[in-house]
């Protein structure tokens, strides 16, 4: 059934704020393990993703950044698989433990992630999937009226469409995690359905946050590259490496912690945010009183 709930920015960003403080514990361990250290190690470790990553630009010229970026993504695709499949366990094991009730422990809440991962990345690509799909047939029927500037138009719209599209679904992760939810279409028809009369809402929530992080991710990178610059070339790249991944690790867990507000917001669940205790980090200890 679709939410009848009006999305409340003001009280998802402090319900989220709660979320991170009633459980910093937990929240550091996930995003340092599956957030921040995967992230470095590639950035490190595979220095021709520097372009993608963020840490290398190609002369300005845009056309020469394309070229690199898919001759990178060819060949080290198992590099984003791999990150993908990581972030993904991390991703879903992090929401469990933010919106479920009952405090799931982090083993648990981990064990959570890594039965729904595959319903997840399935429900993922079957949407980029349909997008692509749609897309190339629509260009093909308006390619029939002879008029390249109709024919473009599937083209030019795609990037709007995605962007409404992934609002539509950005409750997937959540209700993936929160709900048991392991049937990809059905979860992604369960997203489509809570962000129902919100998603102009949820947009702007969103593009908040990603905007704030850019201001704030520009500002950092500013500052500690001109102090690892002093330190020399090698010192340069591995000081901007942790400070960029440190940002990526914050920027997923604060979007993580709005998902989970947002979906608890829009599917009824009472927030235990206020909730001062937090899990356990132990896959064996204790849940709490």
């Amino acid at each position: 059934m679709a939410a009848s709930n009006s999305f409340d920015m003001s009280r998802a960003w402090e319900e989220a704020t709660a979320l991170l403080r009633a459980n910093r514990q937990v929240v550091a361990v996930v995003s340092g393990v599956f957030f921040f250290l995967p992230y470095l190690a590639v950035t490190m470790l595979v220095p021709d993703l520097g372009t993608i990553m963020g840490t290398q630009s190609v002369g300005g010229d845009p056309e020469a950044a394309m070229a690199a970026m898919e001759a990178a993504f060819l060949e080290y695709w198992w590099v984003f698989v791999l990150l993908a499949v990581v972030q993904g366990v991390g991703t879903l094991g992090l929401l469990a433990m933010l919106g479920r009730d009952g405090r799931p422990t982090l083993g648990e809440a981990l064990t959570s992630g890594l039965a729904g991962l595959l319903p997840y990345l399935a429900a993922n690509i079957l949407v980029a999937f349909a997008i692509v799909l749609i897309l190339a047939i629509l260009v093909m029927i308006l390619s029939l009226t002879g008029s390249q500037a109709i024919a473009s138009l599937p083209i030019v719209l795609a990037f709007p469409v995605m962007i409404y599209v992934y609002v539509k679904i950005s409750l997937l992760a959540p209700v993936i995690a929160v709900e048991d939810s392991r049937n990809p279409v059905a979860a992604v028809r369960r997203s489509w359905g809570l962000t129902k009369g919100n998603s102009f809402r949820l947009l702007l929530f969103y593009a908040l946050l990603i905007v704030a992080f850019i201001v704030v991710s520009l500002v950092l990178t500013m500052i500690f590259g001109v102090l690892f610059a002093l330190l020399g070339e090698t010192a340069g790249l591995i000081g901007g490496a942790i400070v960029s991944s440190a940002i990526n690790a914050v920027m997923m867990v604060v979007l993580l912690a709005a998902m989970a507000a947002a979906h608890r917001q829009l599917s009824g669940h009472a927030t235990r945010a206020s909730m001062p205790s937090v899990p356990s980090v132990t896959k064996g200890g204790s849940k709490g009183d």
